[in-house]
């Protein structure tokens, strides 16, 4: 099941989102202590019910097992664009259709979003199911940032990608 996240789901969502960090530190700009998601009252305000900022998870039952975030830009001159950030499914729930279930998401959420044209998103090179599963979603790579992220003095290129919502 996918639903989007909200108060009840503090605890699991940081849970969850420290779990990404550790496990993945590749695939992500931030690390686990310096994680905004870490301070309880940060992360209740994302989970709130502001349509711009949705953060949507998967369920195996009652246990969250996967989350994406969405941000609108609020800036009008940006404010065609969405951009989704911290795409994450547990390893042992991989292979159930979760990711793609959450990505459907967070898309189906943007077309809703008035003046919202693209999704942009950027993930790790090293990332390659998760680079995989956007191609197949639609996203196209519009450039590769060599050095984009560092991970414990290791150079990892970012893929840079968009989605073009008015196809």
């Amino acid at each position: 099941m996918i639903r989007r996240l909200d108060e009840r789901d503090l605890d699991a969502f940081m849970a969850l989102r420290r779990e990404a960090l550790v496990r993945a530190p590749d695939a992500f700009g931030s690390a686990p202590e310096r994680d905004r998601f870490a301070d309880p009252e940060v992360t209740r305000r994302h989970l709130g019910d502001d349509p711009l900022a949705p953060i949507f998870g998967a369920f195996d039952g009652d246990a969250l097992v996967g989350s994406v975030g969405l941000f609108a830009e609020r800036h009008p001159k940006r404010g065609h664009k969405a951009t989704i950030w911290g795409t994450w499914v547990s390893p042992d729930a991989r292979g159930g259709g979760h990711g793609e279930a959450l990505m459907r998401a967070a898309i189906e959420h943007a077309r809703g979003l008035e003046a919202v044209d693209w999704v942009q998103l950027d993930v790790s090179a090293t990332a390659l199911a998760a680079v995989r599963l956007y191609e197949r979603l639609g996203f196209e790579s519009w450039g590769l940032e060599p050095d984009g992220l560092r991970a414990d003095g290791r150079a990892i290129d970012v893929h840079h990608m968009l989605l073009d919502l008015r196809r």
